[in-house]
């Protein structure tokens, strides 16, 4: 008998309010080819006790809101949100794709209440989801110097 493990557990009533917010379903990145959309979806979970205010926002990094939403989150229940993301792509006079005019992250910026009613953002902070764009394959024309050859 001394050799017998015996597991137990202790469970203890929460006597305290707790807000708790988890975020779902990140993408670790999102490919999309240039001037096609996707669509990329995102789950808010309350898993605390408390039932609590829920404002989202989405945005691309040049500044273009691709989703806002409030909604009032009750204890365990998701709330899924689906936006689209734009491939934009633009390229310098070298041929170079150029960061101002090109779409390379996604911003996440959540903010919701606290056990006291208070907004607070986010624990995790604002959450950046990278993009790359597929640009569309270049064709040469040749054809421009056709006309020469009747001279």
């Amino acid at each position: 008998m001394a050799e017998m493990v015996i597991p137990g557990a202790l469970m203890r009533r929460l006597t305290g309010k707790a807000c708790r917010l988890t975020l779902e379903n990140i993408p670790s990145h999102i490919t999309v080819e240039e001037d096609a959309t996707t669509d990329v979806a995102l789950t808010l979970r309350n898993a605390g006790n408390v039932d609590m205010s829920v404002s989202l926002g989405v945005q691309d990094s040049l500044g273009n809101v691709l989703a806002k939403q409030d909604a009032q989150l009750s204890v365990g229940r998701k709330l899924t949100i689906t936006s689209q993301v734009t491939g934009r792509y633009r390229q310098t006079a070298a041929r170079e794709m150029d960061p101002p005019g090109t779409v390379t992250s996604v911003s996440i910026r959540i903010q919701h209440t606290d056990q006291d009613g208070r907004m607070k953002d986010f624990e995790e902070g604002t959450v950046v989801i990278p993009v790359r764009v597929k640009p569309k394959p270049t064709r040469l024309e040749t054809d421009a110097l056709k006309s020469f050859d009747d001279m």
